[in-house]
């Protein structure tokens, strides 16, 4: 069972499931697949923890997802995540639940530049300084948002457990996720319904319009929640807050609102929406989805442009970039009616001909090519959106696997004709060299069955400094009632 973003599975291996599974059978007494509260307050007193029978309600309250006054096995782990203050394990979870594709392309793109030798493989002080320079801390997230050395040595722990000193590009991208807290990914559109949606936007829209802000402040939520009938104690919102606000901007974005609400509500899926079961033309015009609502839900760039969503609308709400909407075929000239500049147009690939095509002129055309040669002849290829790793760049002059290359003294300036001509004619396939380079991490194997039962038996030679917080288990991961 997932409750909203949380899912057991991901924070205890087969071998802890089983010893939870165990502790369960011991204290349902009466076998009916459920513990009491009754019981639950006597396995509490054996275990010795000293908890009033008012307070064990209130933990009830929080985790009893089903509202029916008692503990099924699924909800005894959730205790022990509450309890124990346990977190996702980077060896279990599957990253692209929890990173959008942007990041996922960054951390790629700090891969491939530690990865000098191209082994595949990084060292522990690379993915340490990876963490730190594409982590989303801000000078104002507060100490204790961000990672503490235990928590690098947990992940360490279980993205190296065998003290290799090194980690691949997965291991790298599900250790991010865990040391930056990111949330799982959570399609609230498959919990709510389409009026409770508008509604909830036209509320969190008036709250922020009113203070000039991007998002909802803890204060703002508050005030929210009680005219809901959703009151929380401080502790609660606070913690609330502090588990969505994972930037420490003190906001909370409309997606974060909708995805806590559900939690606040212990709602549960009410259908599934993805390609398989929608369409997504149908969630556009009449669900009134909006581009981030769709890539939620896993609709991609050629979806939307089959279901004739405006370029416009892709490039300005849905960020794409004007590489990613060449790459579905949308023309130069369709991309230029959206409102695309010209020097993105041609960063992104398209050729001299496909910018003449499109309506711009000789002049405009001459002098992007101008700007683009002076980056190139200098060796910086950041103007580009992407860049192939390693490119073979000499001071003075460029060279590519396209052939293009520069003469290290050319007489005259960058725009003397004799250098001008062979930079139009080579200019585009030095550019798609680099745009249109093709990762060797595209998809990802995801941990099933026969893996998870080989991780199951791995002797770990790390130690994990959290595994001394457990409530009902102890650092080995037994049960503490025996």
């Amino acid at each position: 069972m997932v409750v909203v973003d949380i899912d057991y599975r991901e924070y205890f291996l087969p071998d802890t499931i089983q010893e939870l599974q165990r502790a369960f059978d011991k204290w349902d007494t009466s076998g009916d697949g459920a513990i009491s509260v009754k019981e639950l307050y006597q396995m509490f007193r054996s275990l010795g923890k000293k908890v009033s029978r008012q307070q064990l309600k209130h933990v009830l309250a929080e985790i009893d997802t089903d509202g029916n006054g008692e503990i099924d096995f699924e909800e005894l782990c959730m205790l022990e995540i509450k309890m124990s203050g346990a977190r996702p394990r980077a060896d279990l979870i599957d990253y692209q639940e929890f990173l959008t594709e942007r990041q996922v392309a960054k951390l790629e793109t700090a891969f491939l530049r530690h990865d000098r030798k191209n082994t595949g493989l990084i060292g522990l002080d690379a993915f340490c300084s990876i963490v730190e320079s594409l982590a989303p801390w801000t000078e104002r997230t507060p100490v204790e948002q961000r990672a503490t050395r235990e928590d690098y040595e947990d992940v360490l722990a279980e993205v190296d457990p065998q003290c290799r000193g090194s980690i691949d590009f997965h291991q790298l991208c599900s250790g991010f996720a865990v040391l930056t807290k990111a949330r799982k990914m959570v399609n609230y559109r498959e919990y709510l319904q389409q009026d409770e949606v508008k509604e909830y936007r036209r509320i969190f829209t008036a709250t922020t319009q009113k203070r000039g802000q991007s998002g909802l402040s803890k204060s703002d939520l508050d005030r929210i929640l009680r005219r809901m009938g959703a009151t929380l104690s401080k502790a609660q919102l606070r913690e609330f807050f502090q588990y969505f606000d994972t930037d420490g901007s003190g906001l909370m974005d409309f997606e974060e609102f909708c995805v806590m609400l559900l939690r606040v509500r212990n709602l549960h899926k009410n259908r599934i929406v993805s390609p398989e079961t929608c369409s997504c033309a149908e969630l556009w015009r009449e669900e009134e989805f909006s581009i981030e609502e769709l890539q939620q839900s896993g609709f991609t760039l050629e979806d939307f442009k089959k279901a004739g969503i405006p370029v416009a609308t892709l490039h300005k709400d849905g960020g794409y970039s004007a590489l990613e909407l060449r790459r579905v075929g949308f023309s130069a000239k369709e991309l230029k009616q959206g409102g695309v500049a010209l020097m993105e147009l041609r960063r992104g690939g398209y050729s001299l001909m496909d910018l003449r095509l499109a309506g711009f002129s000789a002049e405009a055309l001459e002098g992007a090519n101008r700007q683009l040669f002076g980056s190139f002849s200098a060796g910086d290829l950041s103007v580009l959106p992407r860049m192939a790793p390693k490119p073979v760049v000499s001071k003075g002059f460029a060279l590519s696997s396209a052939g293009f290359a520069l003469l290290k003294n050319a007489p005259g300036s960058f725009l003397d004709a004799a250098v001008q001509r062979p930079l139009q004619r080579q200019m585009t396939p030095m550019i798609r060299e680099h745009t249109d380079w093709k990762s060797p991490y595209t998809g990802r194997a995801n941990m099933t069955g026969d893996s998870l039962d080989a991780l199951a038996s791995t002797r770990l030679l790390r130690s994990r400094p959290s595994d001394l917080n457990g409530f009902l288990l102890d650092s080995r991961g037994k049960f503490l009632g025996g």
